[in-house]
């Protein structure tokens, strides 16, 4: 069967199967069957079909894609004119390029309702993507799709024609962005030819930071001139080995944004624009230089109000703050970074701002925890945020001590000196603290535990007694309990109160007396007639196995036997100065305390009035009060009391308050007595039902 010429596809696939299926030599031919083609046919044309999926290239790249884009949409380029009935490859159906006019690139995402919008828009849209290659010009226009027609403009990127482009002047009155980010790097360029020079020029930096505060440039623009910017610096630094050039570059040109946006918020009707803010703070955060300065003057430019729109760029600066404190080589450096950035945070003071702090100090834990690559020393960087934490207004010593303890469960305990250095700065910032720089010099450069000694002898030498309390909870609550008796035993001549405590192994008693005594002194009230005094003898002495025969010994009470001996002896000693109101005051306080029984404090009242009776001194009335307190308590507890007692302290009453006064307290007791008895013969039952 002989087949005619094919001229269709069909059977020009079913001539190559022929001339495949025809033996290499020309004797013979092999006959096949109608069916036999046609099944053949078809399984070539299932396999091979001409509508099948393509397949790109192997050559990877842009520019494979440019070459068959072009060669795609080269018969299609028409302006206006006819296709000429030639074939495309033939010079009659070139296009006249020399007519085309040079514009910007647009957007052709839009909708072509929003083609009138500003240039500047337009120009920022395009510009906000940050670029996956920084050598790319940010001006190049993206590839365009293979599906769009090719536009002019497509045709100048692909290397189809070349570019009119009309004057400076007027591309940059059309797109101030992109003139801003052009001087940007034209001035970055320029800095980096002169060794010393600022790396944006004085006009730049003054032209931008006027843009922004007349509202020239808002959110969007402000990030796209910013990110351009960056990655421009970043390659001129690679160029010229300038390591610091894009940091430099970056910092200046975020302080002429900070201050343009800080005039701007001082215009009427102009709302805080916390988009543009986040932009600046976070270009601050990657500044590998010191930019606290700038930190602390972006801080002061922010409301109150609109802190926590900014918290994420606030929170990026921290982290920054925090990785330079591990790299740190000197605790100096972590002292004077602590205290510049402690000056921004003072504002965040509002309630629902604390957030921020709390999230900063959980990055300090994890820190330790993670252990991160470059940072020196974990010490540096939670001692200098303890300290920044330090000087926060309104910092509660209990929160103090709960931040030290959180900061130390991750790590290593806190040295003695950091506890002292620590302290230090959260009283100055409380109250400021007399002689704090000589205090800080002189005490933080010795080491261990003596430090603690140095710095109470200096707080009771300068009369800031009431600063030592504070020292010791802040040393209990840290664990530090044992060196508490160095913030007491430091006198050479101490309060024989706080010695008598110090040896009964009671530090932190010690310490309270010696502040009432101090503050006794600075007021000028004597400390056994006044509240002072008693609330010293309280402390000391109701507590469960106090020893009363010593505090008889030491507030000079002799007892009724030795005074008997030394009248018969004719050597009766005289009260000297404060004797009697010490004696008073033992006597009033001493017997009140619930862990001494009624007999032994009856013993001790009758001594102390025995000594004041002696040298003929009136009983004060508090004294009178305390023994008829004492002789009364069974009464109060249901039981009928001494009757021997009650008769001596009737009869000191009727010898120093008359008659009168001891026939109504006898009354009184007597129907007590009675009201007491009545109740016990009536039981417990009937006594309920009374």
């Amino acid at each position: 069967m002989r087949l005619p010429l094919a001229v269709s596809p069909s059977l020009q696939c079913h001539n190559a199967l022929r001339c495949h299926s025809r033996p290499r030599y020309d004797s013979a031919y092999v006959w096949i069957s109608d069916s036999l083609l046609a099944s053949s046919f078809e399984r070539y044309a299932a396999t091979f079909c001409l509508r099948a999926a393509r397949h790109a290239s192997s050559t990877p790249g842009p520019m494979e894609h440019r070459k068959r884009l072009a060669r795609r949409h080269m018969g299609e380029l028409h302006f206006g004119q006819s296709h000429s009935a030639a074939p495309v490859w033939e010079l009659a159906s070139l296009v006249d390029l020399t007519r085309w006019q040079w514009e910007p690139p647009i957007d052709r995402r839009r909708d072509h309702h929003q083609t009138n919008l500003p240039d500047e828009t337009d120009l920022t849209e395009n510009l906000e993507e940050t670029p996956a290659d920084t050598t790319r010009n940010p001006t190049t226009p993206d590839l365009i799709r293979q599906d769009d027609a090719m536009l002019p403009n497509d045709a100048v990127s692909c290397g189809l024609a070349a570019e009119s482009s009309p004057p400076l002047a007027s591309r940059a009155a059309a797109h101030p962005v992109l003139d801003m980010i052009s001087a940007a790097l034209e001035s970055c360029r320029q800095s980096a030819k002169h060794i010393g020079s600022p790396a944006l020029s004085s006009d730049f930096c003054h032209g931008w930071r006027q843009a922004v505060a007349d509202g020239t440039f808002q959110a969007k623009a402000i990030r796209s001139v910013l990110e351009r910017v960056k990655y421009g610096a970043i390659e001129q630094a690679k160029q010229t080995s300038d390591r610091k050039l894009a940091d430099r570059v970056k910092l200046q040109l975020a302080t002429a944004t900070i201050q343009g946006l800080s005039q701007r918020a001082t215009l009427p009707d102009i709302p805080f624009d916390h988009v543009a803010w986040n932009h600046v703070l976070h270009m601050l955060a990657t500044i590998r230089l010191n930019t606290i300065r700038i930190f602390t003057s972006a801080m002061a430019s922010i409301p109150q109000q609109s802190l926590i729109e900014v918290s994420e760029g606030i929170l990026e600066n921290l982290d920054r703050y925090l990785i330079e404190l591990g790299r740190a080589g000197a605790q100096p450096t972590v002292v004077r970074q602590a205290a510049k950035m402690a000056v921004p945070l003072e504002t965040l003071v509002q309630p629902e701002l604390h957030f921020i702090q709390d999230m900063a100090t959980q990055r300090v834990l994890d820190y330790a925890r993670d252990g991160r690559d470059g940072l020196k020393s974990y010490r540096y960087i939670r001692l200098g945020w303890l300290l920044v934490l330090a000087r926060k207004p309104g910092l509660s010593a209990p929160d103090l001590a709960r931040l030290c303890n959180a900061l130390e469960s991750a790590g290593r305990p806190f040295r003695d000196v950091d506890i002292c250095r620590i302290f230090l700065v959260w009283a100055n910032s409380q109250a400021p603290l007399k002689q704090y720089s000589r205090l800080c010099n002189n005490i933080l450069r010795v080491r261990g535990t003596i430090c603690y000694r140095l710095l109470a002898a200096h707080l009771w030498d300068s009369r800031q007694y009431c600063r030592v309390r504070p020292f010791s909870d802040l040393l209990r609550a840290t664990g530090r309990e044992n060196n508490l008796h160095r913030l007491a035993n430091f006198r050479r001549r101490r309060f024989w109160l706080s010695k008598m405590a110090s040896a009964m192994r009671r530090p932190q008693a010690a310490i309270d007396i010696l502040s009432l005594y101090e503050e006794s002194q600075t007021k000028g009230v004597p400390f056994w007639e006044s509240a002072f005094g008693y609330k010293a003898l309280e402390i000391l002495s109701w507590v469960p196995n106090f020893d009363y025969n010593r505090l008889r010994r030491i507030s000079g009470i002799v007892t009724r036997r030795e005074l008997r001996k030394q009248q018969r002896q004719g050597r009766v000693r005289a009260l000297l100065g404060q004797a009697e109101a010490k004696i008073t005051a033992v006597a009033i306080v001493a017997p009140l305390s619930r862990h001494l029984s009624t007999r032994k404090a009856f013993s001790l009242l009758m001594d102390c009035y025995v000594n004041l009776k002696r040298h003929k001194t009136m009983v004060p009335l508090p004294f009178l009060r305390a023994l008829m307190h004492n002789v009364s308590r069974p009464l109060a507890n249901g039981q009928p009391g001494i009757t021997s007692r009650i008769a001596y302290a009737l009869r000191i009453i009727y010898q120093q308050e008359g008659r009168m006064q001891a026939q109504k307290l006898a009354l009184a007791i007597t129907g007590r007595r009675k009201y007491n008895m009545q109740l016990q013969r009536m039981g417990p039952g009937n006594r309920y039902r009374s």
